[in-house]
């Protein structure tokens, strides 16, 4: 047992609050990695460690009160300005943990979570994997089948459903002790998001996009010969008359393209520690950065199609910014979710430039032009859905003993126009699980990307082929790490507070 982990721990000097911080951060980083780790693992369905344990470990660390009374109390009075920045990002680190460091509630989400990644969908009698579902849902004329794919998740969401309320109950109530109101208001304040301001935001996004949206939908309708969009259509719709055919994106080519994209930005990518595997998870892809900046690694779901390219350059971005953060203390190394969704976006927003698509494709060039300006339909319907699955959150966190399957159909249709239908999904969506309050952190990530993109494009004219664009990135986003606030980054390396002009811009231009 080092000195400080003694019950009786005092730290008298700034000198002694250094090393204490040297010491605190080294157990958290080495805990992260071994969590990381065997995370990876799991979704890669090799044997592992037992989570369970390791995050009893780690909730030592987290929910030790000495810590983060010590922490607390030298925030205000640190004197050098890198210990204040490390102190301060700390007690944010162990304040979000109060809650997911909690054994009552990790042992709860690591139980629904194995649930998620070993549940098979039976579509029409037969067992598939989750990809095959989606792409069923994306490719197949029959609406009957649709609808049946749409409603195989039905049955997970059945089984699991008490379960997750239980453990949203339990947030709510653990956060409540702590003197916030729910679990969002906790959420978003650690994250340093204004909850009036994001809703105005999300109030402005619903009024600015509702006329394209009708727009946009009426034109799916007409080709559907529909009068009526349901729920399993949109995937459907937005393959058909939105996405590129499949054939011009093989799988085979998309790590060989995204290498190729981030070399044109004078970044060599066999000199970066990422590490790519291809397994069935419940999604398209994830990045775990094992150790930032030194072990990053993707796992991904891929096949044929623009949709599995646009993932894994999403995937990419993400270890593309872990792998440049130029911070030596841990607490300073990781961003707030928000800011890493729109690096993310930012590298991803290049499958749809019509630069790359012409010099990376075999697509004829009035394909890439209809594409350019189709996809920012499908680019509208996903801000959509994330406005109406991030309120659905909101909402169901404020009161969890309404009817959550009929909100979930309401908060559908208000977003997206679809017929309203009780059938059982929301529980079978795992970032409610295991990532709450995420969502909005999507939405507010396209505002970054669009932002970001909007202001190089003025500055810099053309991106491909622009070692400008990796200088500016590393300089003024991935570098700094989480030793400037997210807001004050975006205002410095772009001259303006984050907004959603360029973003709307974007989605009602023309081309």
């Amino acid at each position: 047992m080092t000195e400080f982990t003694k019950p009786d721990l005092t730290i008298s000097s700034e000198t002694e609050l250094r090393a204490f911080m040297d010491e605190l951060e080294d157990r958290m980083e080495k805990i992260g990695i071994e969590y990381g780790e065997n995370l990876w693992k799991k979704y890669l369905h090799e044997p592992c460690g037992d989570l369970n344990e390791i995050e009893r470990r780690r909730s030592e660390i987290l929910l030790n009160d000495q810590y983060l009374t010590i922490v607390k109390t030298w925030k205000p009075k640190a004197q050098d300005p890198l210990l204040k920045k490390r102190l301060r990002n700390a007690e944010r680190i162990f304040l979000k943990e109060r809650v997911e460091a909690l054994p009552d509630i990790f042992l709860l989400r690591n139980k629904i979570n194995e649930e998620h990644i070993g549940f098979k969908p039976v579509v029409l009698g037969r067992q598939m994997d989750r990809t095959d579902v989606n792409e069923m849902l994306r490719k197949d004329s029959d609406s009957v089948r649709r609808k049946a794919a749409w409603e195989s998740t039905a049955e997970l969401a059945r089984k699991i459903e008490r379960r997750v309320i239980e453990l949203l109950d339990k947030r709510n109530k653990h956060v409540q002790e702590l003197g916030y109101k729910t679990f969002v208001d906790y959420s978003l304040s650690l994250d340093l998001i204004e909850k009036e301001e994001l809703l105005r935001l999300y109030r402005e996004l619903e009024n600015l996009t509702t006329p394209l949206l009708r727009t946009v939908l009426g034109e799916i309708k007409q080709k559907l010969g529909i009068d009526q969009l349901e729920p399993w259509d949109i995937a459907y719709a937005i393959d058909q008359f939105v996405k590129p055919p499949d054939q011009y994106f093989p799988k085979d080519q998309i790590i060989l393209k995204v290498k190729e994209l981030v070399r044109s930005f004078g970044i060599v990518p066999e000199n970066l520690p990422i590490l790519i595997k291809e397994a069935d998870i419940p999604f398209g892809g994830l990045c775990f950065a094992i150790k930032i900046p030194t072990d990053v690694r993707i796992v991904s779901n891929p096949r044929d199609g623009y949709r599995f390219y646009n993932t894994l350059f999403h995937e990419y971005g993400h270890a593309m910014h872990a792998c440049f953060v130029q911070q030596q203390h841990y607490v300073l190394k990781d961003d707030i979710g928000c800011f890493h969704e729109g690096m993310a976006t930012i590298l991803q927003r290049f499958t749809t430039n019509h630069d790359w698509l012409r010099e990376n494709t075999e697509l004829p060039n009035e394909e890439i032009l209809r594409f350019v300006k189709a996809e920012k339909a499908a680019r509208l319907l996903k801000l959509r859905n994330l406005l109406a699955v991030s309120t659905f959150e909101f909402l169901a966190f404020e009161d969890l003993t309404q009817d959550l399957n009929e909100l979930w159909s309401k908060t559908q249709t208000k977003y997206l126009f679809v017929s309203e239908n009780l059938t059982p999904q929301w529980a079978a969506q795992s970032i409610y699980t295991t990532h709450p309050i995420y969502f909005q952190n999507y939405i507010l990530a396209e505002l970054i990307a669009a932002q970001t993109l909007g202001y190089l494009q003025e500055r810099y004219g053309r991106l491909l082929n622009n070692t400008d664009v990796s200088k500016f990135l590393i300089e003024n986003y991935y570098g700094p790490g989480a030793s400037i606030d997210w807001k004050e980054k975006i205002e410095r390396a772009t001259g303006q507070k984050l907004n959603a002009r360029a973003l709307v811009q974007e989605l009602a231009a023309k081309r």
